[in-house]
């Protein structure tokens, strides 16, 4: 039951601009790449073009014959605790009917060598390298694929957090 009501690491910000869309920027320590869905990608202002690199696959992620549409080096903004605006850059890969908008995976932790503090009181927060600069954590919204989640464990879920307060 531990389990219940935990979200994965994700924090707020935005994609290629601040006039674009707020999203969910969720950190994938198990992604080895930094990944965005083609359709979220296309539906962003002012975008980078797709540029090609090496061939790779996908397996865990879609299915088998999914390739990747190509890469893009792309803005990442997100607000720390202090209410400045942070500007990091990424190097993405593009993938066709990807689940969720982005994932930042370890190339980008390691890049900006991000970790994270977990406090009952304060929350979780993410920050940079030995920077004293936080950004909050926050729970990721539900996608359009969360029907997909039998039943029977949401409404488990549901009534042990009803239990619990």
């Amino acid at each position: 039951m531990s389990a219940i009501g935990v979200s994965v690491l994700s924090t707020k910000g935005y994609v290629g601009g601040l006039n674009n869309l707020e999203t969910d920027l969720q950190l994938d320590s198990c992604a080895d790449i930094t990944l965005i869905s083609h359709e979220f990608y296309e539906q962003l202002m002012s975008k980078p073009s797709i540029k090609q690199g090496m061939r790779m696959h996908l397996w865990q992620l879609t299915d088998k014959d999914s390739q990747l549409k190509g890469f893009v080096r792309i803005p990442i903004y997100m607000t720390m605790v202090e209410g400045d605006i942070l500007e990091t850059e990424a190097e993405v890969y593009v993938v066709p009917d990807m689940t969720v908008p982005i994932l930042l995976g370890e190339d980008y932790q390691q890049s900006y060598e991000l970790g994270v503090t977990h406090n009952v009181e304060e929350g979780t927060h993410i920050f940079f390298g030995q920077h004293e600069h936080r950004i909050r954590a926050v729970l990721v919204k539900r996608t359009k694929d969360f029907g997909h989640l039998r039943q029977s464990v949401y409404l488990v879920g549901q009534y042990m957090r009803h239990q619990f307060h």
